[in-house]
This record gives C-alpha cells, structure tokens and sequence, in this order.
C-alpha cells in the first residue's frame, strides 16, 4: 500500500501496530483512531482483516507540544503458534491464518510501539497470554488496550488482565464502537512519539517559553479561585514547569508571564488587520460605499424612517413585551444543551482540528506567539485577610483589565461559586473573551455516571454560568496535560473572532432581519428603526448603530441584538459591544464632512 508522507514527518516514522486475535476489534480502533470512518472494514467476524493497513496518524493533542505524524498499522487476527503447525492448503482458513500470521510477525518486527488489543467480553484467553509471551521475547514495547469496554459495570473483569504484568499506566480501557477512551489513547501516542522523536540541545529548553518565537498576536489571562490549577494548565501549555504548582491554596503570588504557540493556518492573515483611526470622513466613505454596493439594503433602511420623524435622543423606550431576550437567563436552546453534554461527556473521538500545519509556499510561517499570563487565586473581598494577598488580588484584577483573552479555570472536584459568576461577569464587561475551562473533569467522569445525574450536572452548570450559552466550555485535567488540544484550537477561534471584520452589506442585513423577526416597540405605536450600522473597530467587536431613538433603549433588546449577531457571524466567545446614536446625527454630519471628503478625493 503506498501513502504520501506529511511534509512535516521525520526521516525515521515512528511506527505503531495493533496487534491481537481475531475479531477483538483492532480495525474499529485503526478507524476510530484515524477518526475518518471506516478506513478498515470491520465486520463482527473472525479473519475479515488479512493485510497490514498503513495510514498516517497526526497527532496535536497536547498543548505546547509539537504536532507528529506516525504510521499506524492494522493487521489481522495474530497467532503465534499457528506459524509452527502444519497446514492442510485445501483449507482456505487456515491457509488465510497462517498468512495472517506471517503478516502480524513482519507488523510487530517494524513496530516502535505495539498495541496489544484484548476483547474484555470475552475475557483472559491463553492465545492473548501466547501474544504477550511472543511480544516479550522479541523485546518489543507494548500497551495493553482492552476493547468493548462500553459501560464501567465491566471494571471487575479488568482484573484478569493485570495477570499479564502490564503496569496500570500502559493498560488502556476503550470502546472504539462509542469512542470511549480513544481521546486518551491518542493524547499517549503523542507523548510517546515525542520520546521517539527528542534529541534537542538541553540549551534550547531552557530559553522555552520566556521569549516568544512568533509575531504576538495578543495577551491571555488564566484566572480562577484559589487552587483551580492554574499554574498547572500554564506549565502544560508551556511545556516546561514555568509556574510553581503545589496543593496550598495561594501558591501563585505574583502574575507568572510565558509564551507558546498556537496555529492558525492560512487563516493567519486575518490577524495582520491594520489599525485604522475612525474619524467622520471613514465613515461618511464606507456609507457612501455602502449605498452604492447594497442598493436594495439601503431602499429598505431609508423606508422605515419614512412614517418616524427624528425623535430627541432623550425621549425614553418602553421594554418590548413579546420577546425574552435576556442574556443572562439559564434557558439555553436545546441544540447547545445538547452540543455542551456531547463536549463534556461524550469524549471525541479525535480532536476538531484536522488542519495539517504546512507553511505559506512565501516563506511566512502560520505559527503565532500567545503572551500568557498565571494569575493569583481570587478569593472574595471579605476573605481577604493579608495585605500580601490583596496586593496580589489586585494584580490578578489588572491583568484581566490587560488580558485580550480569559481563561477562566473551575476545580469542578469543588463545584461552582458565586464568585466564579462575579468574575466571569468582569471579564465580559471588560471586553474580555471568556473561555470556561473545567479542570480535574476526570472527577466528575467517575461522580456522575448515568446519564441523568450528568444531565443535572450540566444544568446546575448553566444556571450558575449563563454565559456558556456562547463561551466554550473545555473540559481539562491540567496535570495530565489532557484536553489541551481542544483549548488550543478555541484559542484560535476566539483570537480570529476578536480581529474578524464584518462587511459593512452583511451587517445591515443581519439587523434588518433581526429587527424584522422581533422589533421592538417604544413609546406610543413607532419601533425601533436602525437606519445605518458599522463595524468600527475589532477587539473585540465594536458596532457603531444610527437609529430614530439612541438613548433609553432596552437592555434586553441589545441583549438579543448581541446574541443575534454572534448567531449570525459565529462570534464565538467574545462580547459584542453596541454603539447608539440618533440617525439625525449622522444626516446632519454627512452633510458636514461631505464637501471635504470630496474635495480630498478630487
């Protein structure tokens, strides 16, 4: 079978073979773990697989550690006995068998690392003890991966396969038919592929981290309580111990600052957005521009302020009555519901990103450089009780102030406070992107079993976190360096969400239909009309609104307005900040600035 080779693989692959008796399920991993589908065929029947199956497997589960690409071989049902027993050739089976065989041998041999599949319903059997003798006497490295594992009613039958001497880190229990576990397996690969793949200058461990190696596209902040393991998810993401971790509360006094890597693909340039200084004559060009571009848009905003005189911007709105809008409330739509216990609880089977990290042929590398920052625990006011403590609270306040980006870190071993609630709130009402990490969730994993106490589990989540209606909500168990994959690829979201720059055509339409679906009604019988709407500045994303009434108008309805737009343009974990002014505001200065603008374009 020939593959391509990633252009970023070593000289020397490193090589990874599942190895078992039949019909134990090595295809059904071979696939989960490639994550494309049925890559192998498999079928609930000895012998269906005969040949070796090669394909490449990337690995970029761990957070501030190099992506690798290894080769993953499938093989057929091994027996090592069958090779020394005389074959009767009018036997098709054993004939298929013995090449079996023959196939596994030529596997294991070219093998760095052997997956040794077991089948736990049906137990211990002499041939997987003859498999484990065989591998050992050919001194091959090997994990045991015990399949079918559906359910933890069948943790009493794991025992039986500790008899093999197999050490409790290198047993692995999967379900490759529900991707239990999987995510697991993969994230131990890479760790072992980067042993295979390590020959670096001790020197150059030393400088990891402290400078960045990119262009920095912007600063974030890992905040929390006391505890929640903050230096040990910036240690993980590092990929050096930067930070001091220990389980006394308080550990982290100072902000502890490092740098690593994210990357972003061709999507880089939209990082490079200039700066641009937004003054009347930018904005009277983009209107003009979009009156020429978005006629029919245009036609249909002007029309609304046909019957609705400009009213004084002080004159008050009343609430709108036939829609809840309200941005805090805890009823979240079925569909996230449902997209929150799939993240949380159905572990997947492989990370979201499936990107390969090549390079612009120019030369430019894709890679950015994050400024990272470890802030002290943040305890309640009245629990502040030293001056060394306030002092470091106060700096922990400033760096969210600072921050582009919040990670905000819960020892969910300890449940939900309202102080976490009060922080969140200031980091959004900062400006801040917010993202929720759940760190030592393999806790809540063995509490919370059965689906239902899991589904109180997620709803005691939303009511004291409303916010997770548009934040991501990670899952993480820091000290293991797990679910850092999945971090890193909302980091990149959240940056590009932060820069992104919406058409000024497209950003009228989305208003126009979201005041045509549920428009709000002031004072007598008139509405609310937005005659005019621009993005002015990114970072997060600022838009500019004209309409009748600018003052007055109710909070909820921005509310919708907000997760409207976010709906609309995918702006995933990042506030949305709406600007009001009186549509006879910008009449009266477009009249101003027009000759000027003018004159300077002539």
């Amino acid at each position: 079978m020939i593959i391509d080779t990633p252009k970023n693989t070593a000289n020397r692959a490193y090589v990874v073979s599942l190895i078992g008796r039949p019909n134990v399920g090595k295809s059904s991993i071979f696939n989960s773990l490639l994550g494309k589908g049925q890559k192998a065929i498999t079928y609930d029947m000895p012998g269906v697989t005969r040949d070796r199956h090669y394909d490449f497997l990337s690995l970029d589960e761990l957070g501030g550690q190099t992506k690798i690409d290894c080769i993953l071989v499938d093989t057929g049902g091994f027996y090592p006995a069958m090779k020394r027993e005389i074959v009767d050739h009018a036997d098709k089976a054993q004939v298929f068998f013995k090449a079996m065989v023959e196939q596994g041998e030529e596997a294991i041999r070219e093998s760095d690392m052997v997956l040794l599949v077991v089948d736990i319903r049906e137990g211990l059997l002499p041939y997987d003890e003859m498999i484990v003798r065989y591998l050992r006497e050919q001194q091959k490295k090997f994990w045991l991966v015990v399949n079918k594992y559906d359910h933890d009613n069948l943790e009493a039958s794991i025992y039986d396969f500790y008899t093999l001497g197999v050490e409790e880190e290198n047993l692995f229990k999967v379900s490759a038919a529900h991707g239990r576990g999987i995510q697991t397996l993969r994230e131990e690969l890479q760790r072992q592929g980067l042993k295979f793949f390590e020959s670096r200058d001790k020197s150059t461990e030393l400088e990891k981290g402290i400078t960045p190696r990119e262009q920095v596209v912007g600063r974030a902040a890992i905040v929390g309580l006391p505890n929640a393991g903050k230096s040990t998810l910036l240690n993980a993401l590092v990929g050096m111990k930067r930070a001091l971790v220990s389980d006394i509360a308080g550990t982290t006094v100072d902000p502890i600052e490092a740098y690593f890597d994210l990357f972003f693909g061709e999507k880089a340039a939209l990082l490079e957005v200039e700066k641009q200084t937004y003054g009347m004559n930018l904005l009277f060009q983009e209107y003009e521009m979009f009156r020429q571009n978005n006629p029919e848009v245009y036609r249909k905003l002007e029309a609304l302020d046909s019957d609705d005189p400009f009213q004084a911007p002080s004159e008050m709105m009343e609430e709108s009555d036939d829609i809840d809008c309200t941005e805090e409330s805890p009823e979240i739509s079925p569909a996230r519901t449902q997209e929150l216990y799939k993240t949380l609880f159905d572990e997947p089977i492989m990370d979201e990103s499936s990107v390969a990290e090549s390079e612009d042929p120019t030369g430019e590398t894709y890679w950015r450089s994050v400024h990272l920052v470890d802030t002290a625990g943040i305890r309640q006011k009245a629990n502040i009780d030293e001056e060394v403590e306030e002092q470091s609270v106060f700096r922990a306040l400033r760096c969210i102030t600072e921050s582009d980006v919040v990670i905000y870190l819960i020892d969910t071993s300890k449940g939900f406070s309202h102080q976490d609630r009060h922080l969140i709130a200031l980091a959004l009402e900062k400006g801040k992107s917010v993202i929720l990490g759940l760190n030592k969730f393999d806790l809540v994993l063995k509490k919370y079993r059965d689906a239902k106490e899991r589904r109180e589990y997620l709803e005691t989540l939303t009511c004291t976190i409303p916010w997770i209606s548009y934040c991501d909500v990670i899952p993480l168990t820091a000290i293991h360096s797990r679910g850092l994959g999945r971090l890193r690829q909302s980091l990149v979201r959240t940056f590009l969400s932060r820069k992104v720059k919406i058409p000024t055509g497209e950003l009228n339409r989305a208003f126009l239909e979201l005041c045509d679906r549920h428009p709000a009604r002031l004072k007598g019988k008139s509405e609310l009309k937005i005659k005019y709407a621009t993005m002015v500045k990114g970072n997060p994303p600022t838009i500019l609104l004209f309409v009748n009434r600018s003052k007055g108008i109710p909070e909820q309805y921005k509310r919708y307005l907000k997760n409207g737009l976010r709906e609309i343009f995918r702006l995933r974990n990042t506030p949305v900040h709406l600007v009001f002014r009186c549509s006879s505001d910008l009449s009266k200065r477009m009249r101003e600035v027009a000759p000027t603008v003018h004159a300077t374009n002539s």
